[in-house]
């Protein structure tokens, strides 16, 4: 899989794992990604990195040099193209359908 972004997290095709949040970094967001990728790591298999996707502002380098946590590394495009998405058909929806229902109720 080339690269596929969802909700937060961005697959490489080497299989490591992106954890990212927002595009302007705030301390909740720099943190969490730590937090989650650090918690992935320890839980599942693969590889889970935290990764920013925007400067880092004065308040969160303060707070990761006071708890002596590196910042994580700058990945300047997550953006997601068609091509790098790894597409499935699911059960086709009718004209009508809320999305609620499957082919079976149809």
């Amino acid at each position: 899989m080339p690269g596929t972004t969802v909700r937060g997290l961005f697959v490489r095709k080497d299989n490591k794992v992106y954890v990212i949040g927002h595009k302007n970094p705030d301390t909740d967001s720099i943190c969490s990604a730590i937090a989650y990728a650090d918690i992935k790591n320890r839980t599942t298999k693969g590889t889970y990195v935290a990764k920013r996707a925007g400067q880092i502002n004065e308040e969160t380098e303060f707070v990761l040099k006071y708890f002596h946590v590196p910042a994580p590394g700058y990945l300047p495009d997550v953006g997601t193209q068609v091509k790098d998405m790894d597409l499935h058909e699911s059960g086709k929806q009718h004209v009508g359908q809320t999305g609620m229902e499957t082919d079976a109720g149809a």
